[in-house]
């Protein structure tokens, strides 16, 4: 642990340790104190490093305190502070953050690999399980599961309540916003954005009497670069989003979406066209343009056999 005023400390609790021991030892730059709660002694080693890195050592002083047991006296000032409706030296808020601290250390333990990797940030409640491939940028925040053999690409961002199974692939700067699971199967190329509580499916014909959750199981689903899926949508497994595409807030997807479709409905249907920049593209004679950013499109680009 660290302090504001760079203090550093180490903790080392276990109640499976082969030997039963309460110490105390406080470094400072004349010396080291020890406190025994066992042996009940405190002790001045008057030792250090100097700054051209040479040791000194002076002896050990033995310091004289009073010889009193400290869960007694723990347990008295408790309840003098009982009788006398006084805060104790140990209240609430530090008690508060005694377990703050234990919480941060148990999370720390299971993300192994935020503190191996330092190119991604993970959210202290999120997990990355071992074996999880992270890129370079990435945010994974509060509460989010990535699980091992997952894949994910450089500059994503993970929402609050995402969850990555094993062996899916994410590329780069993709946006996976809150409650969204990417289930296996599941592949992301580059730039997609998915909306809040949007969901993927693996399996067609799922049964919970006749599992079906291996591998061989799932049905691949594609979404190419620049794809973007709206709020509460819901994509049957095995279709392919192509590039650019966009899905409606809402839609159920159940087969291909052409590049650049912009879909809607239940089941979803091509509603019209979007640009690279998300804008809905206007028809002009022979070609497409974007009123926002300019672009323009012609018109055998896309597939009209889509339309209905």
């Amino acid at each position: 642990i660290t302090f504001e005023n760079n203090v550093q400390a180490h903790i080392h609790v276990s109640w499976l340790w082969p030997e039963d021991e309460r110490k105390t030892i406080i470094i400072g730059t004349q010396g080291m104190i020890t406190y025994d709660e066992h042996e009940n002694k405190v002790r001045l080693h008057k030792k250090g490093v100097k700054g051209d890195l040479s040791t000194w050592d002076e002896g050990i002083d033995e310091l004289s305190f009073d010889d009193r047991d400290a869960l007694e006296e723990e347990a008295k000032h408790f309840l003098e502070c009982i009788r006398r409706k006084t805060e104790p030296v140990t209240g609430g808020e530090i008690s508060g953050k005694v377990v703050d601290i234990l919480f941060r250390a148990g999370n720390g333990l299971k993300n192994t690999n935020i503190v191996r990797n330092k190119n991604y940030f993970a959210h202290e409640s999120a997990y990355v399980d071992e074996g999880a491939v992270i890129g370079k940028g990435t945010k994974i925040w509060h509460f989010s599961h990535v699980m091992s053999g997952a894949e994910i690409g450089e500059n994503c961002t993970l929402g609050q309540n995402v969850f990555v199974a094993r062996n899916v692939k994410i590329g780069n700067n993709v946006k996976i916003q809150n409650n969204v699971s990417v289930y296996e199967g599941v592949t992301l190329e580059d730039d997609v954005f998915c909306g809040p509580s949007m969901v993927f499916t693996n399996v067609k014909t799922p049964r919970s009497a006749y599992p079906r959750n291996t591998s061989e199981d799932y049905i691949p689903t594609i979404v190419k670069r620049g794809a973007s899926i709206g709020a509460n949508a819901i994509i049957v497994c095995g279709v392919t989003i192509g590039e650019w595409a966009f899905v409606a807030a809402g839609a159920v997807v159940t087969k291909d979406v052409p590049p650049h479709a912009l879909v809607a409905g239940v089941p979803a249907k091509v509603v019209g066209w979007v640009c690279e920049c998300g804008t809905t593209l206007k028809f002009f004679d022979s070609f497409f343009r974007c009123n926002v950013c300019g672009k323009e499109y012609e018109r055998k680009m896309f597939n009209w056999k889509y339309i209905t």
